[in-house]
């Protein structure tokens, strides 16, 4: 089951809005089973975070924009000023995906045809070498 907290911010916030506050382990429901793994130590969850306006939703369309953002976790990574970067990780051949602005943390997408795509947010940072990514899996009808 999905957690009491989630449940409140969502009748109160819109999804975007939603989405800044929360782990996706909140919207699946085993939130609290990896707190109790987690014990405390390093970073809860992902470094990366990323979501559409269409989480959840049955259909996209082809051509149709959606949003899509991401929000950096690791305070690290996060204070030392990162680049982002959304790429295509996966498309079936002949299909094209648009970004209105692959350098921003929160843009919008369009696909060219139906079929599954995996969109990818790499953030990196310019001193150390670091980086992390996270992976959104997206089924336009």
């Amino acid at each position: 089951p999905r957690s009491l907290y989630y449940a409140q911010l969502q009748d109160r916030l819109s999804r975007n809005d939603l989405h800044s506050v929360l782990v996706p382990a909140q919207t699946n429901g085993p939130i609290w089973t990896l707190l109790e793994r987690w014990k405390g130590e390093g970073l809860f969850m992902d470094p990366v975070v990323i979501w559409s306006n269409k989480d959840g939703a049955t259909k996209i369309r082809a051509n149709e924009a959606i949003s899509i953002g991401g929000m950096v976790r690791d305070l690290k990574l996060l204070g030392s000023n990162p680049t982002f970067e959304w790429r295509v990780a996966f498309a079936w051949f002949g299909r094209t995906v648009t970004f209105e602005n692959a350098a921003s943390l929160q843009t919008t997408v369009t696909f060219s045809k139906a079929g599954p795509y995996k969109l990818e947010l790499m953030v990196s940072d310019r001193l150390e070498g670091m980086s992390a990514s996270a992976v959104l899996d997206i089924l336009v009808d």
